[in-house]
């Protein structure tokens, strides 16, 4: 393992550089594994470098803007919060709380209410700009595919080691659908749409997240199964009773850059395999208009089989994150948000 160099400030105090690895970082008295320095917060991370060695990289978050993100966070999840709710459910003081939300109401980014605050329309402006030709041209794709299949389609990108919903088009065609929250997030090592993405990744990033993972072996052999078939499928790994059937959308280099997922409720789950076809033709077709000429072929579409057929080694088993809606209420609770 090599040793990475990082510069460490804070507004307040600096902290000296110095060339480290984890146990050293203890060793030193820097920081005890689960505690925040008082001052600053020294993490670490571990990625690949270009040699494909795992480097060590010391470095410092401002500890009162990780603070307002968990706040901002809190708030945008599960209606209005007051203050003494915030700091009961992120163990912070209520001083503390009253100034990150009165930081955060001035700037825009949440709205106080009798009720409680709420995210502020800011963040839609912000939204906006994330990943924009992705997320207007995906938009398009998926409308014509949900049409085409008449389910739910939903399209993830990565971030770190999750992969995030970016948008979704719900199928209105059945009473009982899937349905997900933007923004919300799971390893990409689960699920369709994770496996996707983690299987067109480069070496050095599919070892190191294949390589924290309970079973490092059977998540390398599904993701070898998901690049020979060029799709992923998955069942009940996330959530219980939701199906999902997945395919990358590449760049010109080969690599995800995005996934498109079709998913459907377990009652329907026997025809999911019918649509291999379709998605394959639609997730090439997306990269293509985003990267023109450049982009790859699509992928052969291969002989289709039946859920619980398929060679075991592949991505068969696991599921899709999502949520079963009938009759326009929620029926079982989202995972992982």
């Amino acid at each position: 393992m090599e040793y990475a160099r990082h510069q460490t400030t804070t507004e307040t105090q600096g902290a000296p550089d110095f060339y480290a690895l984890p146990s050293e970082i203890h060793h030193r008295g820097l920081i005890l594994p689960g505690q925040l320095s008082s001052v600053y917060d020294i993490r670490t991370t571990t990625v690949a470098s270009m040699s494909g060695d795992m480097i060590c990289i010391v470095v410092e978050i401002s500890k009162t803007a990780d603070q307002a993100l968990k706040v901002l966070l809190a708030v945008s999840e599960n209606g209005p919060h007051t203050p003494a709710q915030l700091a009961r459910d992120l163990k912070m003081n209520r001083t503390v709380i009253h100034r990150l939300l009165a930081t955060l109401h001035q700037r825009g980014f949440v709205i106080r209410q009798d009720d409680g605050y709420v995210p502020g329309t800011i963040l839609i402006r912000i939204a906006e700009h994330v990943q924009p030709e992705l997320r207007a041209r995906g938009r398009a794709a998926m409308l014509r595919l949900a049409e085409d299949v008449h389910e739910s389609v939903v399209m993830h990108i990565r971030d770190g080691d999750d992969a995030v919903v970016l948008d979704q088009v719900v199928s209105d065609m059945h009473v009982v659908r899937v349905e997900h929250k933007i923004g919300s997030r799971h390893p990409l090592v689960k699920g369709a749409s994770g496996r996707a993405i983690l299987a067109f990744l480069d070496d050095a990033t599919i070892g190191q997240l294949t390589g924290s993972d309970e079973h490092p072996e059977t998540i390398k052999r599904q993701l070898e199964g998901v690049r020979q078939l060029g799709y992923a499928l998955s069942h009940d790994e996330l959530q219980m009773g939701v199906h999902g059937l997945a395919a990358p959308v590449l760049d010109a280099s080969g690599h995800a850059m995005a996934s498109m997922a079709i998913l459907v409720p377990a009652t329907r789950a026997i025809n999911l395999t019918q649509h291999i076809g379709v998605l394959l033709e639609a997730a090439p077709a997306l990269a293509r208009a985003i990267h023109g000429v450049q982009a790859l072929a699509p992928i052969s579409a291969p002989v289709l089989r039946p859920l619980g057929q398929a060679n075991s080694k592949w991505s068969l088993r696991p599921s899709h994150q999502g949520t079963v809606v009938s009759s326009g209420r929620v029926a079982s609770r989202r995972t992982g948000e």
